[in-house]
């Protein structure tokens, strides 16, 4: 029985010193070394992803950097290119501002001038410049009805009168503003002499005005003999039964003198 019990100890330690053997020269450095290697593997992978971080900014960079001298390139060229769009449109816009600068056309020039006749004129000048074009003035000539500052039109006739011919179309206007005048003035003489003269009128005469009956009519005799002649035609509306109604429609029938 202490033998068996001898034999179990024995055993027991036995298996002891393998475990702790085992754990000492074993199981220990593997436990050493994998967080080692798990680090030095972490380590490794993250220079790796710094390396292609900076790798791939490089390459941006590099990429950046060649556009922009391209376009730069670009750019110079279209600027120094003699046979660019933008140069040739801005060489038909001087070729075709100069050509609207040098466009010329004929006018006739007439009347109170030194050397009249048809002359070739630029574009924008004004009757001033056809006039010293064609000698100046006469010295009896009349610039009140001309505007020296008006551009000249192409193809048109100038006319610079002399003081004669002013003179005789005002006396041409002035005589026909007097003919109008008078032809005014008859027009109202004549269609005073249609009118009725209320200090002159009989009775079967006022009974000719709109809405003048034999009463009214009388009553206007009446007045007139008792306060005598009317001043102005409203003075009607004194007369009884005659108010401003009855005046509205009669005013321009009658007439004082």
């Amino acid at each position: 029985m202490n033998r068996q019990r001898k034999i179990k100890i024995l055993v027991f330690v036995i298996c002891l010193v393998l475990l702790f053997g085992f754990y000492k020269f074993i199981a220990q450095p593997k436990l050493k070394l994998t967080p080692l290697n798990n680090f030095e593997h972490d380590l490794s992978e993250n220079n790796m992803l710094e390396y292609d971080s900076l790798k791939n900014d490089n390459l941006q960079i590099n990429a950046e950097q060649t556009l922009n001298k391209n376009k730069t390139v670009v750019k110079r060229n279209v600027i120094s290119d003699p046979n660019s769009a933008e140069s040739m449109e801005s060489e038909q816009l001087t070729t075709n501002n100069q050509e609207s600068d040098s466009l010329t056309f004929p006018v006739h020039i007439m009347g109170a001038v030194k050397q009249p006749g048809v002359y070739q004129v630029n574009t924008g000048m004004i009757i001033q410049d056809v006039i010293e074009l064609s000698g100046g003035l006469k010295s009896d000539a009349d610039l009140l009805l001309v505007n020296l500052a008006e551009p000249v039109q192409a193809n048109t006739k100038i006319y610079i009168p002399n003081k004669e011919e002013i003179e005789q179309d005002l006396l041409r206007y002035e005589m026909n503003f007097n003919s109008q005048m008078k032809f005014v003035t008859d027009k109202s003489a004549v269609e005073k002499s249609h009118k009725v003269n209320l200090n002159t009128a009989d009775f079967d005469l006022l009974q000719t005005l709109t809405g003048i009956g034999p009463v009214k009519a009388q009553a206007i005799l009446d007045f007139r003999e008792q306060n005598g002649n009317f001043q102005v035609i409203e003075e009607i509306m004194s007369v009884p039964g005659i108010k401003e109604a009855g005046f509205a429609k009669i005013k321009d029938q009658i007439v004082v003198n």
